[in-house]
């Protein structure tokens, strides 16, 4: 995922937080994955305040330029846990995160 954004209309209403969490239960749960990093922007306090509440830490703080423009992001990682041990579990998550991002208020 290269970015990821909630519209100015839908903040403030717990949309990112359920969207990221869904989304790591399913890297979890459906894909094994057990360390999972991101990049905020240095300027967005409040994506960074979220993912520090949802157990991501800072790695480093990295600056690099893309067409022209200077970029300054903190590198964030999360340890998941083990996968839940019930595939029923697996698809139902998969599928009901899914059915989240397909239901299109993002």
């Amino acid at each position: 995922m290269s970015r990821f954004m909630i519209g100015a209309q839908y903040q403030g209403r717990g949309l990112g937080k359920e969207t990221v969490l869904r989304f790591l239960d399913f890297m979890r749960e459906h894909m094994g994955v057990r360390e999972l990093y991101l990049h905020v922007e240095l300027e967005n306090t409040a994506a960074y305040e979220m993912y520090q509440k949802l157990g991501f830490r800072a790695v480093r703080e990295i600056q690099y330029t893309f067409d022209g423009a200077v970029y300054r992001e903190r590198r964030v990682k999360i340890c998941l846990p083990a996968a839940h041990p019930t595939p029923g579990l697996r698809t139902a998550r998969a599928h009901n995160f899914r059915s989240f991002l397909c239901r299109g208020v993002l």
